[in-house]
């Protein structure tokens, strides 16, 4: 309960600062995952940074498609690099309840 409780915690708190401190305009680079986790993957960004991805964007994000997010935003703005569709995705980080993914 208490490593439960723990994790949790620490999600809310990335959830939290990546709303409040990160500014995006930048596109994909890399898609990575835990081979272990498929639902848990992460996205690698041409400005260098490293976040995780909302599994809404698992079977949509590709690497090549530009991303935006202003600061204070709890959404991403994502445009793909093929069809120029643009669509937002909230911003969440990985979580986990009873083992299933969240």
């Amino acid at each position: 309960g208490v490593v439960f409780l723990f994790l949790k915690l620490g999600g809310d708190k990335e959830k939290e600062n990546i709303i409040k401190n990160i500014a995006l305009k930048t596109t994909v680079t890399n898609i990575t995952f835990d081979s272990h986790k498929p639902y848990y993957k992460d996205m690698t960004l041409a400005d260098g940074q490293y976040l995780p991805m909302p599994e809404t964007m698992n079977s949509k994000l590709q690497i090549g498609d530009s991303i935006y997010k202003n600061k204070g935003d709890e959404f991403y703005t994502v445009i793909n690099s093929k069809t120029k569709l643009q669509n937002q995705y909230l911003v969440a980080t990985h979580t986990r309840v009873l083992g299933k993914p969240q």
